[in-house]
C-alpha cells in the first residue's frame, strides 16, 4: 500500500520486551516454547501471568480454571474476587513510586491536553464513589454513563466499579428515545450525565 510504513523491532527491543522477560522467567527458551507450554497447561500459564502482573485479588481464587461443565463453559479463577478500580488505579495510586505517574492523558478536538496522575485520578474516583453511595447506589445496581469523551467519563466508570455497581454505557449520539429505552431496559438507578459537549467546534447540549 502506498505510503504505508513497516516497523521492525530491534533485537534489543525484542529481548527486553515484557513477554520476553516473562518467557525467561518461565524457563521458556523461545516464544514458540512459551506458547506450547501455555496450551499444554492453561492453569499453570494463567496463574503465572496473574502472579507476574501482580494483579491483586480481593479474595484469592482456589482454582485457576474449572472445566467440569465442558471446555465450552469454563469458570475462571474460581472463588476469586477482584475490584477493577483497585486493580488498575488504586494499586498504583497507593504506591509512592507510581502515584505521580500519568494515568490518563486527554486531548480535546482543539488540541488542549490534560494530564491526570494516578493519585489525582484515584482521589476523583473516591469522591464520585462517595457521591453515588450518598444516593443509595451500591453493589449490583446499574449506573448508566451518558458522557462525552472526557476524563470524567473514566472517573465515573471506575467510581461505579469501585462500589461494585454495573456500568451501562450510553452512546452520546443516540436519540432521546434510544437513551430512555436503554435506561429503562437496563434498570438503571442512576445516570451520570454532562450538560453538553463540544463537537466539531460547536456546543452540543
Amino acid at each position: 500500500m502506498a505510503g504505508a510504513y513497516t516497523w521492525y523491532p530491534s533485537e534489543d527491543y525484542l529481548q527486553n520486551a515484557n513477554v520476553a522477560r516473562f518467557a525467561r522467567k518461565c524457563g521458556a527458551a523461545s516464544m514458540a516454547e512459551l506458547r506450547r507450554k501455555s496450551v499444554e497447561d492453561i492453569s499453570w500459564y494463567w496463574d503465572a501471568v496473574i502472579q507476574d502482573l501482580g494483579i491483586p485479588f480481593a479474595s484469592p481464587y482456589s482454582q485457576v480454571v474449572d472445566l467440569s461443565k465442558g471446555i465450552q463453559f469454563p469458570e475462571w479463577f474460581v472463588g476469586g474476587t477482584i475490584n477493577l478500580a483497585a486493580a488498575t488505579v488504586g494499586r498504583w495510586a497507593c504506591d509512592p513510586a507510581t502515584a505521580d505517574n500519568i494515568a490518563l492523558k486527554h486531548e480535546d478536538e482543539t488540541g488542549k491536553t490534560r494530564f491526570i496522575t494516578y493519585r489525582e485520578l484515584n482521589l476523583e474516583i473516591e469522591h464520585v464513589a462517595a457521591g453515588l453511595r450518598t444516593f443509595g447506589i451500591g453493589k449490583g445496581d446499574v449506573v448508566a454513563l451518558f458522557l462525552p469523551m472526557i476524563p470524567e467519563a473514566v472517573t465515573a466508570f471506575y467510581a461505579s466499579a469501585r462500589i461494585g455497581a454495573i456500568v451501562a454505557p450510553l452512546f452520546s449520539g443516540f436519540a432521546p428515545g434510544a437513551i430512555a429505552a436503554r435506561i429503562q431496559d437496563g434498570g438503571a438507578k442512576a445516570v451520570i450525565v454532562a450538560d453538553g459537549t463540544i463537537r466539531r467546534g460547536r456546543k452540543v447540549a
